[in-house]
């Protein structure tokens, strides 16, 4: 089970995760060059938080397209994994390691 305090952490570290991927745009001409180097690791930490080897394979296509780095996987994935209820589809498809256990939802 994963304690309040548990999803904040996870939640601060996908939102750093996001910006950092954002960060390449702001170094003009490497910023490409800069994703091709960032996407294995931002797979990895996916992969690690979230027990999805989907989800991590998503992470890094993310990154290598030119110009998606905007979309915050790491955020939709910590919102698919504690909010959405464990029947909903996208998340059945995403595949989260841990979603046999029951308290893993919150309320909102």
């Amino acid at each position: 089970m994963v304690d309040g305090e548990g999803k904040a952490a996870t939640l601060a570290i996908s939102v750093v995760l996001d910006l950092l991927g954002d960060a390449s745009y702001s170094i003009p001409f490497i910023g490409d060059a800069s994703d091709i180097a960032f996407a294995p690791l931002a797979g990895i930490v996916l992969y690690k938080l979230y027990g999805s080897n989907l989800l991590a394979a998503l992470g890094i296509i993310e990154e290598l397209l030119p110009g998606a780095d905007f979309i915050p996987t790491g955020t939709i994935a910590w919102y698919c994994k504690n909010v959405l209820s464990k029947d909903n589809r996208f998340r059945q498809f995403l595949n989260f390691e841990d979603d046999d256990d029951d308290d893993k939802t919150i309320d909102i």
